[in-house]
């Protein structure tokens, strides 16, 4: 006797057509097979893929993603593809696979910086005041792909008090901050206010007063911005101008740069 089998199929397209097959098959051959095409409604609106942001982020990472979809055996199969750059210069690349919805797996694998000695990018402690000085440092753990990230801080306050503070960025992206307070020596001395010299090339007879800034960077390295405003008459000239002397480092020591912008070619009068 002979078998016949018919196998109806559905075929969703992208555009949001459908073809409605129906296949004859006679003793396990194909016999037949028929098509009806339906256009897809007048408001239909195509499903557009969106990449989320990858789990676990720290602070400072940056990333890129992909996603791609098939349809096997009437399941939906969405893949995303993450690269994963990390501040100290490593990457993580990370697949992650649903199904109808579902994640079923997550692929990872992590690629180390190939410059070990690469510096995390440290941002200022929180709640400053004007008067602080700070400096710090960084380190980062990752376990499989849970990053965590460790700044340690020395506030410098005004009195001579410090405070030494720890802020830890775990891999849910929630904080936690611990502050310890050491109170100045008993001994302790405020520095003398540093006296601002004339400018550089101050024409003889001219007035001259100024205004400093001075601040510090995470390596404890000092930028001293003096701002001048000269005034006065040399040899019968009338000079009204600003200058602006940039000092980073010591000039006592290891003097990094020194920049002079402005002067008497600047001249307005």
């Amino acid at each position: 006797d002979d078998i016949t089998d018919k196998i109806e199929y559905t075929i969703t397209h992208a555009n949001g057509s459908k073809t409605l097959r129906t296949t004859i098959v006679k003793n396990g051959k194909k016999a037949s097979s028929k098509d009806r095409k339906i256009a897809a409604p007048q408001n239909y609106k195509p499903v557009t893929l969106t990449v989320p942001v990858p789990d676990g982020l720290a602070n400072g990472d940056g990333w890129k993603g992909t996603v791609s979809k098939k349809t096997v055996d009437g399941n939906v199969e969405i893949v995303y593809n993450y690269e994963i750059m990390h501040p100290d210069g490593g990457k993580t690349m990370r697949t992650v696979t649903s199904c109808n919805g579902k994640k079923t797996t997550v692929d990872e694998s992590i690629e180390p910086t190939e410059s070990p000695e690469a510096a995390i990018i440290i941002p200022p402690p929180e709640d400053l005041k004007p008067n602080d000085g700070w400096k710090g440092s960084a380190e980062r753990s990752t376990i499989g792909s849970e990053v965590t990230t460790t700044y340690s801080y020395t506030i410098f306050h005004k009195g001579g008090s410090k405070t030494l503070r720890k802020v830890i960025i775990y891999p849910d992206k929630k904080r936690k901050t611990l502050n310890r307070t050491k109170s100045a020596p008993l001994n302790y001395k405020p520095p003398e206010k540093e006296k601002i010299i004339p400018p550089q090339n101050l024409p003889y007879g001219c007035g001259w007063k100024a205004q400093r800034k001075i601040t510090r960077d995470n390596h404890d390295v000092e930028t001293k911005i003096t701002k001048y405003s000269v005034t006065g008459i040399s040899n019968g000239e009338s000079m009204n101008y600003e200058q602006t002397e940039t000092i980073v480092g010591d000039i006592c020591g290891d003097l990094s740069k020194i920049e002079i912008t402005g002067g008497p070619s600047s001249n307005k009068s």
